[in-house]
């Protein structure tokens, strides 16, 4: 599949996935470009976002776009399979599908609307991953018990707990790193395994709430944090909009302070982890950083600590800088610049 360039600003591609009642069935779908516009006020052409993990990059399977065949990760297969209605198109933005990965271009012009992508799209899909029998009957207890009613037969709640623990919180999505912007942002996320979908806000509203002794220690750190996260965050947005007041223009501290809470998440490209939390902060301090593909990781990371010593006239980032013999330093990151990839 070759793609069509985007020549004007504002503008994404969302697939259209055509309808099949079998998962096993190949996935036809069309590419379209439609501006976020045009998107945030149409009532009645809806769009989901997809949130997964790549997963191995190697692992490959191939989708039909208008004819065309476009080879794709497994793990965005499976997820694209799974959303896919039996009988209607479904309009769905996925990185994998909707950036061309082959051009640096196109991914650094894309990569910087993401946060607009989520907070735009009517829901998010949050997919857990290939199912396993396990995951299937933990997703269709959850369904039943979260829905109010009378759950499938399950021995005691501590079950529940012990299947949610194994099958939901161990799954790679909870560590990867564009996660946290793509659900604070996303106005309805929700989870997702097999064919089984929960809301988001109730899955951890009772995981958080839940004082069941059976929880593991430290099982629902991940879980928590992000929860929180997200319910700070659209307080933060909904004082402003109470208010009138702008965003601070004074951010740049909340910037850094997100990257070194961040430390240690699984990125496929280093950059992303300054890339993926743009959303987070800003205007005025996401303006002053530019997503490019071109940078090196080192440029990118020195950019970062620059122009945090610049805005605050102190040298305190040094503090963050790993233990390392300069010899050891990755990627050509010179000696006083953090890498925040390294817990």
């Amino acid at each position: 599949y070759r793609y069509k360039s985007i020549a004007s600003p504002d503008t994404i591609r969302l697939i259209h996935i055509h309808p099949s009642p079998n998962v096993e069935a190949e996935i036809e779908c069309s590419l379209a470009h439609v501006t976020l516009k045009t998107c945030a006020q149409d009532i009645t052409e809806h769009y989901v976002a997809l949130s997964y993990v790549w997963g191995d990059a190697s692992l490959k399977r191939a989708i039909s776009i208008d004819g065309q065949s476009l080879a794709i990760t497994a793990s965005l297969h499976c997820a694209l399979s799974y959303l896919r209605d039996e009988t209607r198109v479904i309009r769905v933005w996925a990185d994998g599908v909707c950036i061309d990965q082959k051009s640096n271009e196109d991914r650094s012009f894309q990569v910087a609307m993401m946060g607009s992508i989520y907070s735009i799209a009517t829901h998010t899909v949050i997919f857990l991953g290939e199912p396993t029998p396990e995951l299937e009957l933990t997703m269709e207890l959850l369904e039943s018990r979260l829905s109010g009613n009378e759950p499938v037969p399950i021995s005691d709640e501590e079950q529940l707990v012990h299947l949610i623990q194994d099958n939901i919180l161990t799954r790679p999505w909870f560590s990867r790193v564009w996660i946290l912007q793509e659900l604070v942002l996303s106005v309805s996320p929700w989870v997702q395994g097999a064919k089984f979908p929960v809301k988001w806000d109730t899955f951890s509203s009772y995981v958080c709430a839940s004082d069941s002794a059976s929880w593991s220690p430290n099982s629902r750190n991940l879980l928590i944090g992000m929860s929180r996260t997200r319910r700070d965050f659209n307080k933060k947005i909904q004082s402003l909009q109470d208010n009138s007041e702008a965003p601070s223009g004074d951010s740049f501290a909340e910037l850094f302070q997100i990257l070194e809470s961040r430390r240690g998440s699984a990125a496929s490209d280093p950059r992303d982890m300054v890339y993926a939390h743009l959303g987070l902060i800003s205007p005025f301090t996401r303006d002053m950083i530019d997503v490019h593909y071109n940078k090196s990781i080192a440029e990118l990371y020195e950019e970062i600590a620059r122009r945090h010593i610049a805005k605050y006239g102190d040298t305190a980032i040094l503090s963050y800088v790993e233990e390392l013999d300069p010899c050891d330093r990755r990627d050509g990151l010179p000696s006083w610049v953090p890498d925040i990839r390294d817990n």
